[in-house]
C-alpha cells in the first residue's frame, strides 16, 4: 500500500436552516475552498498513528482490538476522526478486506489561527476527509453516496443532533440542494442489519442535487469573532418545537417557500428572487427564534444583515447563529468594497471565501 491524500471542503448553509432537520425537508448549502486534509501511509510497526495539526501535541498512537481502532490515550478532538476510522473499517471488513497498521495526519483550514471555529463544517470535513482517505488507501469504491453515507453513520454513532446536510455539500461539492432522510429509520435499520446493507439500502426521503447555478452569484461571508454549537443550538428548537407546533409548522412552510424561490432565483441568476426569498428565509428563522427562545441572530450578526441591506444586498446567518458567519448576497460589484468596509468598522472579519466545485 502507499502513501495517499485526499482533502474535504468546508460548507456555508445559504438557507433553509433548523427546517432541513425534519425528515423531507430542503436547504441549499455550498462548499468552500477552504480544506481539510487528510495524509495516511501504512505504518512501519504493528501500531499506527493519529496526528492532528493544532490539536494534538504529538502523534497519538492507537492498537486495533477485534478490528477496531483504539486510542493508547483518549483525546476529545479526536473523537470524529476516530469514528470514522471505525465506521469505515467495519464496512471494509465486511467486504472481505484485510486491515493493516496505518499513520494519518490531518490538517484543517476551517478553524481561524488560534483555533477557533469559523462555522465552516470542520467536524464535516474532517469525517469525510478521513472515510475517503481510508477507501482510497485500501482500494475500495469512492462513490459520493457511498462517502456521504459512510460519514453520516459515523457521526450518529456519535449522537450528533445534525441533518447532515453539510457532510452532503461536503461530498458532492459546490452549490447543492439537499433534502434529509429519515433518520429514525437509518438507525433502527442499521441497528438490525450490516453496515454494508445499511450504506446500500433506501434510506427514505433523501434528496442530493447538485443546482445549475447559471452565473456567478457575489456573496460574501462574514466572521462575528462567535463561535457556536450547532449540536447545542438545533438541539435547544428540537426540545422546544413542541410546545409551539402551528407556529413550527408555519416556520417549516415558510423555509420551505423560500427555498424553493431561492433555487429560482439563483439558476435563473435573478437577483430580486434572491433577494425576496433571503429576506423570506430571515424572517422565518427570527419568528422561530423569537418562539423558542433561541437566539439565532446576535446584535453583531444583525448588524452584518443590515450593512448588506443598506448597499441594496440581502443577508442571513448561515448555520445554526448564534454567533459565527452570515452570508450576504451583493447585487452590484461597487458594493462589495463598502460593504467589507462597513463590516470591518463593526468588528465583523470578512472570510475571503469562494464556492468549491469538484470536477
Amino acid at each position: 500500500m502507499k502513501t495517499v491524500q485526499t482533502k474535504a471542503p468546508g460548507k456555508l448553509y445559504i438557507a433553509g436552516e433548523y427546517a432541513v432537520v425534519e425528515p423531507g425537508q430542503t436547504a441549499i448549502i455550498t462548499s468552500i475552498n477552504r480544506f481539510v486534509t487528510a495524509n495516511i501511509s501504512p505504518s512501519a510497526t504493528d501500531q499506527g498513528s493519529i496526528e492532528s495539526i493544532g490539536f494534538t501535541e504529538k502523534p497519538v498512537k492507537w492498537t486495533r482490538v477485534n478490528d477496531e481502532v483504539k486510542l493508547d490515550n483518549s483525546v476529545e478532538n479526536l473523537k470524529y476522526v476516530l469514528s470514522a476510522i471505525q465506521t469505515t473499517e467495519a464496512y471494509l471488513v465486511e467486504k472481505g478486506i484485510s486491515l493493516v497498521p496505518f499513520d494519518v495526519k490531518i490538517d484543517s483550514e476551517l478553524d481561524d489561527k488560534n483555533g477557533e471555529k469559523l462555522g465552516l463544517g470542520s467536524s464535516g470535513a474532517v469525517t469525510v476527509a478521513i472515510v475517503k482517505v481510508l477507501l482510497e488507501f485500501y482500494g475500495a469504491d469512492v462513490r459520493d453516496l457511498l462517502v456521504f453515507k459512510l460519514s453520516v453513520l459515523a457521526q450518529m454513532n456519535l449522537g450528533v443532533n445534525s441533518s447532515f446536510g453539510d457532510i452532503a455539500a461536503i461530498t458532492y461539492t459546490g452549490w447543492i440542494q439537499y433534502t434529509s432522510f429519515d433518520r429514525d429509520f437509518v438507525q433502527q435499520y442499521r441497528a438490525n442489519h450490516s453496515m454494508t446493507d445499511t450504506v446500500d439500502a433506501y434510506w427514505p426521503r433523501i434528496m442530493i442535487k447538485r443546482m445549475k447555478v447559471k452565473r456567478k452569484v457575489n456573496f460574501l461571508v462574514g466572521w462575528t469573532g462567535s463561535p457556536a454549537s450547532s449540536h447545542d443550538l438545533v438541539g435547544a428548537v428540537q426540545d422546544k418545537k413542541a410546545q409551539t407546533d402551528e407556529q413550527y409548522n408555519h416556520f417549516l412552510e415558510e423555509s420551505k417557500a423560500s427555498i424553493t424561490l431561492l433555487t429560482i432565483g439563483l439558476e435563473e441568476g435573478h437577483p430580486a428572487k434572491i433577494k425576496d426569498a433571503v429576506d423570506r428565509n430571515r424572517k422565518a428563522l427570527l419568528e422561530m427564534g423569537a418562539n423558542t427562545d433561541v437566539v439565532i441572530e446576535t446584535p453583531l450578526l444583525t448588524e452584518l444583515c443590515n450593512i448588506a441591506r443598506k448597499h441594496g444586498g440581502a443577508a442571513k446567518t448561515s448555520g445554526a447563529g448564534g454567533g459565527d458567519s452570515g452570508i450576504a448576497f451583493v447585487f452590484a460589484k461597487k458594493h462589495i468594497k463598502p460593504v467589507i468596509d462597513e463590516w470591518k468598522k463593526h468588528g465583523i472579519t470578512h472570510l475571503p471565501i469562494q464556492v468549491y466545485k469538484n470536477n
